[in-house]
């Protein structure tokens, strides 16, 4: 890191690898999204005694896509590359307004469900 070259090249270094290392957070965001779509379509499945226990199933799933969103986040601090900057702040975008989506759903219908059991 004494020469310009040598720094060049190892922000470049850096660059790539982390493209390579949002790979697996953004497998986490697909995951996740899948798994909240599947626990707002059971909803109506759900034995109300375990309710409880299937809504923080739901919660992890949506904390899981918040963190692995995160960690994309901090990749790109690193990454050169405008165009993937912007595309992988897209599919979080996405992801994240889904994943929002579907969790506030959840929660909505479990706390009214809950509700009207009192």
């Amino acid at each position: 890191r004494s020469t310009e070259l040598e720094k060049i090249k190892r922000k470049n270094a850096l660059s790539e690898a982390s493209k390579k290392a949002n790979e697996a957070p953004f497998d986490v965001c697909e995951r996740a999204i899948k798994l909240l779509r599947l626990f707002k379509d059971s909803l109506s499945k759900i034995n109300p005694n375990a309710i409880t226990d299937w809504t923080v199933g739901a919660q992890q799933a949506y904390s899981a896509l918040e963190g692995a969103a995160m960690n994309v986040k901090i990749n790109c601090k690193t990454i050169l590359d405008k165009r993937y900057e912007t595309e992988a702040c897209q599919r979080l975008r996405l992801f994240l307004g889904e994943g929002r989506s579907l969790i506030g759903e959840i929660l909505n219908q479990v706390h009214s469900r809950l509700d009207e059991s009192n």
